[in-house]
């Protein structure tokens, strides 16, 4: 699910590639059993987890990661979205996201920014253009609600189209 570090450094031997990998699947594996994310078509069946994308319209999304920095007052929540259409997509364009925690509190946010950590930064001018089978990595920001953890992220294309993703 998440790409594993690696290092420049060769190793002594074949013996030794083999147990780190054996070791590093089974630390990727344990972290997946200890918190599985599920991701929801819109239709309610379970989507495929090939690559972590869902199809939304002219977007894929993928999940990549969310933030709730101790020092900061808001949720980030990282998105990789993947042009689907045979035209070029400004952005973010038509993309939404639902953020719900265990208050049961739903927040939705419509402005994508830059995917880098700290203070939200918008896109600049003029904004991306994200060319047919191309990505686009960005975050989404929600106000953090004291004590609450993530339960789910919905991203929404337009009305038609969305995929949600349970944690």
């Amino acid at each position: 699910m998440f790409p594993l570090k690696t290092t420049d450094s060769p190793l002594p031997s074949r013996t030794s590639a083999r147990l780190l990998l054996c070791a590093s699947l089974c630390a990727v594996m344990s972290a997946s059993a200890a918190s599985p994310m599920h991701a929801w078509t819109q239709d309610g069946a379970e989507a495929a987890p090939d690559d972590g994308f869902q199809p939304l319209g002219a977007w894929s999304v993928r999940v990549d990661r969310i933030e709730n920095p101790r020092e900061d007052r808001l949720v980030h929540v990282y998105l990789t979205l993947r042009n689907d259409s045979a035209r070029n997509l400004m952005q973010t364009e038509n993309v939404s996201v639902l953020f719900e925690d265990t208050t049961g509190i739903t927040v939705e946010s419509g402005q994508g920014l830059k995917a880098q950590p700290g203070y939200p930064e918008l896109f600049g001018s003029p904004p991306p253009v994200v060319a047919p089978g191309r990505e686009i990595r960005t975050k989404f920001v929600f106000d953090r609600n004291r004590g609450a953890t993530p339960v789910r992220v919905t991203v929404q294309e337009g009305r038609d189209h969305s995929a949600d993703f349970e944690f």
